[in-house]
């Protein structure tokens, strides 16, 4: 695994309106997979769905650990985990 590199990587679907949000870039770095979507809905329903309006972003950190933990089962700073994006 390449420095940097998550070893628990998610793959993540994100609303056009946030995708300018330098986060995601940096996670893509550390080898999550992100798909942006064109979404023009008032509402998105499915099992794995976050709300991440601009004030809610600082809790980005929050939301990765509790996804990484949903698909994984695991806690998501293990030893040679990277930070995750703020």
């Amino acid at each position: 695994m390449a420095k940097g590199h998550t070893n628990k990587p998610l793959l993540m679907a994100i609303d056009q309106r946030i995708a300018h949000w330098p986060e995601w870039q940096a996670l893509a770095e550390q080898g999550h997979t992100i798909h942006v979507l064109a979404l023009e809905h008032d509402a998105v329903f499915g099992l794995n769905c976050w709300r991440m309006p601009e004030e809610l972003r600082g809790d980005l950190g929050m939301a990765l650990k509790a996804a990484r933990k949903a698909r994984y089962g695991t806690p998501s700073n293990a030893p040679d985990e990277p930070e995750e994006a703020p």
